[in-house]
């Protein structure tokens, strides 16, 4: 047996499209962000390609896209917090990797979501802090004589 026909019946990708072996996780993206931009709303779309612009595609893009595992995915999310970026953030990323990634999958592409294995951050809730008896008198003379 050839080393390709090895490797595509291990993984099990023997019904893959011919340019699932040299497809970048960038290029993929980039064909990917179009299909989507009728089946969600246009704020989500936005979200979506800001996503992928300035999150997945510097990070991810230059990786082929049947060559991508968890390790790597994990690592980003891990460098997107230790940047600053919220957990709820990197939430919205993955999300946005797991549904580019779950297409893939139906266009054949890659047998296998690798997003499924990795588990993103959990956001943490902040307590809700109400206003002391003197913070509300405070607030309500100033609102007197306004529209609030």
């Amino acid at each position: 047996m050839t080393d390709k026909l090895k490797e595509r019946l291990s993984s099990g990708g023997m019904n893959l499209a011919p340019e699932a072996d040299t497809m970048l996780v960038g290029a993929y993206l980039g064909r990917w962000l179009p299909t989507v931009r009728g089946t969600v709303k246009e704020r989500t779309w936005r979200r979506h390609e800001e996503v992928v612009r300035l999150h997945l595609t510097p990070s991810l893009g230059k990786i082929r896209l049947k060559r991508l595992d968890a390790l790597q995915i994990q690592s980003l999310y891990q460098a997107k917090l230790d940047s600053g970026l919220s957990p709820r953030t990197v939430q919205i990323i993955h999300t946005t990797l797991h549904k580019s990634l779950k297409q893939a999958v139906k266009w054949q592409l890659i047998s296998l979501n690798i997003a499924e294995a990795v588990d993103p951050p959990r956001s943490t809730k902040r307590e809700i802090r109400p206003l002391n008896p003197e913070q509300v008198k405070l607030l309500l003379e100033v609102a007197k004589g306004t529209d609030l």
